[in-house]
């Protein structure tokens, strides 16, 4: 190969890193090199790396400049007249996605696609005591490290699940303990596990608010990162609402958003509750509850309800109540 060859696959190389954030390993591959966190907080957008920070090419740039990349690596072992000419036409395309083909990380991800974004939120107010907190919090993260739980997670690929939890109580006390999670697979299901395991109790003395928690949720700058096809809130609680707004009029506004609110009734202290959740809390495509008869019961129900939500083809059926 020619100095002057070398020079313009240097040339070529330096272009690829600065403009589409990509790498060259040792072995002539293309890898992405990108930086950014797989965990996000409510609002917060994603970054990738690069010279021009925050800036990809888009996927139809980054296939064409793949196919030709590997082109022009083949051509320059036995055709340095035919190379030079590929070259030039990639330097060409590489310059029209700087122009005009660059779209945004938070777009790059949007164009990868979300199947679910997921709100799980848990009851924390007085009635709950430390064990009862305890086995919510471990069967939660035991479910979602579970083989089944994780297998129906990847059978969304190639889309993204998007997963937080919501710690609520009375009025006004509501958090996110746990913010926006991309997950995709074991590794990233057993760290969010591992996540909501390890999360403190924000409250402990106060009323239940369903119609608050709701609300807290149901805000636009609470969204996930991400446009997903379908949006969930999973509700536990173990009695009604009885302090701040209604919860039914807060569902209804949420279904009429396309949100789908489902429950997990703990019936030790209301044997009625699933009635009342019925009516006043659960809405939307394929809305549905499930019952623990006690706290015991927990981990074995958010399975079901895991498993039944995150499921594809269950996920996506009507259901009325």
């Amino acid at each position: 190969m020619s100095n002057e060859h070398l020079k313009r696959s240097r040339l070529l190389i330096g272009l690829l890193e600065g403009i589409g954030g990509w790498r060259l390993d040792a072995n002539w591959g293309m890898l992405p090199r990108m930086r950014y966190s797989d965990t996000l907080k409510p609002g917060q957008s994603i970054e990738r790396g690069g010279s021009l920070a925050g800036l990809v090419i888009s996927q139809w740039g980054l296939s064409v400049l793949y196919g030709c990349f590997q082109a022009v690596l083949n051509r320059m072992l036995i055709r340095q007249k035919q190379s030079s000419i590929v070259i030039a036409g990639l330097l060409l395309l590489a310059l029209g996605a700087k122009e005009g083909f660059i779209v945004s990380s938070a777009s790059a991800q949007q164009a990868r696609g979300c199947a679910i974004e997921l709100t799980l939120a848990i009851d924390v107010s007085g009635s709950i005591n430390a064990s009862q907190y305890r086995l919510q919090v471990d069967g939660l993260a035991d479910a979602l490290s579970s083989p089944d739980i994780i297998q129906a997670i990847m059978l969304h690929a190639p889309d993204d699940v998007w997963i937080s939890v919501v710690q609520w109580s009375g009025d006004a006390h509501q958090t996110f303990s746990v913010p926006w999670t991309r997950v995709h697979n074991a590794d990233t299901m057993l760290a969010l596990a591992d996540t909501i395991r390890r999360q403190i109790r924000h409250y402990g003395i106060y009323s239940t608010a369903i119609g608050e928690a709701l609300a807290f949720i149901g805000r636009p700058e609470a969204r996930a990162p991400a446009v997903c096809q379908r949006r969930i809130i999973d509700v536990s609680g173990d009695g009604p609402s009885n302090e701040g707004q209604q919860p039914r009029p807060i569902r209804d506004m949420l279904v009429s958003q396309n949100v789908t609110i489902n429950g997990l009734v703990i019936l030790e202290k209301e044997p009625e509750l699933q009635s009342y959740y019925r009516d006043h809390v659960i809405g939307g495509q394929g809305a549905f509850i499930v019952t623990a008869n006690r706290f015991s019961d927990y981990p074995q129900a958010i399975r079901r309800k895991l498993l039944r939500e995150l499921t594809p083809v269950v996920a996506s059926l009507k259901s009325n109540y």
